[in-house]
């Protein structure tokens, strides 16, 4: 896709032992957001690469509507989450891992203007259509 493209591939690689160990906490924390720590790390990752290439625009494909199990204001993680849970229960510094605190997205939609655009919000969504896998 990349030499179609004409693209580099961007890639970011944290330690192993260290993003085990922050999945390990969550574990033991038994709380119910163990995606939390990939969904910012990925997030900060984008933020990172965008700003890196003067990339003004994040187009996601992800649909609240079709993927949202909880509601918004019931699940809600951020950087300070993420390092409070990993404080309590892991053993290891947290050195490479990319977290976003609130600050730091605020840095990248406000300061860096770095915008999502999510179309897939927009739509109207049917269960019907949902393809069972």
């Amino acid at each position: 896709m990349t030499t179609a493209l004409g693209i580099d591939l961007y890639t970011y690689v944290c330690d192993n032992k260290e993003s085990d160990d922050i999945f390990k906490s969550f574990f033991l924390a038994s709380v119910p957001e163990l995606d939390g720590p990939t969904d910012i790390a990925l997030a900060e990752v984008m933020y990172r690469a965008a700003a890196k290439y003067y990339i003004k625009y994040i187009f996601e494909g992800y649909s609240f509507n079709s993927e949202g199990v909880l509601l918004l204001q019931a699940s809600y993680v951020d950087g300070r989450y993420i390092r409070d849970i990993h404080s309590k229960f892991g053993k290891l510094k947290m050195k490479t891992f990319p977290n976003m605190s609130f600050y730091k997205f605020l840095y990248w939609a406000i300061i860096r203007r770095i915008q999502r655009v999510r179309p897939f919000w927009y739509l109207p969504f049917e269960e019907s259509n949902r393809k069972n896998i």
